[in-house]
Order: C-alpha cells, then sequence, then structure tokens
C-alpha cells in the first residue's frame, strides 16, 4: 500500500492532529480567521466519511467471503430460509469488488443508478 491511500489509522492521527490544529488555532488566531477552522472541520468530518467507507469495505469482503465458501445447498437453504441475509450475501459479493465508496454519487455509480 502505497502513503497516498488512505487507511483506518493514518485517518485517525490525522484526525487528531486537525482537531489539535483547531484548538490552537481557536487560542492563536484572529477572529476574522476563524473561517479556516470551518475548511478543517470539513477534512475532519472527510476523515470520519472514509472511516466509515474503509469499515463498510472490509464488512463487504467479510461477508464475501463467508458467501463464497458456502456450498450450493447452504446458499439455497439461505435464499429460502432468510432472503434479507442471501440478498445482504449478494450485495456485498458485488461490491467487495469496488473501491471503498465515500459519497452518494460514487455509490450510485458503482450501482449503476442514474
Amino acid at each position: 500500500m502505497d502513503n497516498l491511500t488512505p487507511t483506518e489509522p493514518g485517518l485517525v492521527e490525522l484526525k487528531k492532529y486537525l482537531e489539535e490544529m483547531v484548538r490552537n488555532m481557536h487560542s492563536d488566531l484572529p477572529e476574522e480567521c476563524m473561517w479556516a477552522t470551518h475548511q478543517i472541520v470539513d477534512i475532519m468530518h472527510e476523515c470520519d466519511q472514509k472511516i466509515v467507507s474503509i469499515k463498510q469495505k472490509e464488512e463487504y469482503e467479510r461477508l464475501s467471503v463467508e458467501f463464497a465458501h458456502m456450498s450450493d445447498t447452504e446458499k439455497s437453504m439461505l435464499r429460502l430460509g432468510d432472503p434479507h441475509q442471501y440478498g445482504r450475501y449478494q450485495h456485498a459479493s458485488k461490491m467487495a469488488n469496488l473501491p471503498a465508496i465515500t459519497t452518494t454519487a460514487e455509490y450510485m455509480q458503482a450501482l449503476k443508478i442514474k
């Protein structure tokens, strides 16, 4: 993995760093420069979204692997007995092969929704 690919630990560290920066800005910056803190808070929210996206991708991958290891009989029984869970496995298998999604537009594009 390269240094340009966001990871959960890296995003958590970045968010901590930014939180500290905002605290320092509130005590050090003049009032007319406070708009900059809003920009940093926006980046912090983006970090949160990416962390959720990474965790969701990991869950999709886990479910996809479980589904792939099920026998055809197990899949048929699941489809008949718990169609909602069967659908979750199918959806996870589809989404596991896609990059982590962080925006609604990316999600709609992944599902080919216009």
